[in-house]
């Protein structure tokens, strides 16, 4: 279904080979780049596919980040705008991520969204 509405608003088909190469990417990258969960992980072209459909299935041009909670996809690849990209989301989602195991914050097994009054619990 989503090819057809691509096509029809002009946007490059995706490749017979993208949902195995998804797939491989997230198994091979088991994290979300910004949280480090686990669950709910997409394979986000950091250079778009609408802008760079040659780069869709480029290794170096994938990043893996989670839907869950905070929606690392959606706030660090598209800057809280679906029809934004961020060009710099790497180093945003290793800044972030550093800071939540600088803070001690850090799970595995799911996302972290920062204390609601900034102050991390150092208690722990």
């Amino acid at each position: 279904m989503g090819y057809i509405r691509d096509l029809i608003a002009g946007l490059p088909a995706r490749s017979p080979k993208w949902d195995r190469f998804r797939d491989a990417h997230i198994k091979a990258n088991p994290t979300c780049a910004a949280c480090g969960s686990r669950t709910k992980l997409e394979a986000h072209h950091i250079l778009p596919f609408h802008l760079r459909p040659d780069l869709e299935l480029v290794p170096s041009n994938i990043l893996t980040l989670c839907e869950n909670g905070p929606n690392c996809h959606l706030t660090f690849g598209h800057l809280r705008d679906w029809k934004q990209y961020n060009p710099h989301v790497i180093e945003d989602s290793a800044l972030y991520l550093s800071r939540l195991k600088q803070y001690r914050i850090y799970r595995k097994s799911e996302p972290i969204l920062p204390p609601a009054n900034g102050i991390p619990d150092t208690d722990k």
